[in-house]
């Protein structure tokens, strides 16, 4: 693998684990599901093919703009609920009404 940062969801139960790896944005370095089951007392791991997050992102991007549709909750939204959050700590915090400025 390359350097960078990953993200990782990992879930326990009781039958065994299973963590979903996505890798940094900026590479073209495949995601990977790590599976271990109990019963088996060992790790599986499944890979897919390598894409650039970026350039998929950017397709479906330029495609919506083609169609005029609009599409799923995307990273974008991901921020906006970010500076909300914010925002609305700050207004807390302050006592005082904040506006929200959407920078997107």
């Amino acid at each position: 693998d390359k350097s960078g940062f990953e993200e990782e969801v990992e879930v326990f139960c009781d039958g065994g684990r299973i963590k979903v790896i996505i890798p940094s944005w900026q590479e073209n370095i495949s995601p990977k599901i790590q599976c271990y089951m109990e019963r088996k007392k060992k790790w599986e791991e499944i890979r897919f093919d390598g894409k650039s997050q970026c350039v998929e992102e950017m397709k479906v991007f330029v495609e919506r703009c083609r169609t005029g549709k609009g599409g799923p909750p995307n990273a974008v939204d991901g921020y906006r609920v970010d500076q909300i959050i914010h925002d609305a700590n700050l207004s807390h915090q302050k006592n005082k009404k904040i506006p929200i400025k959407f920078k997107f």
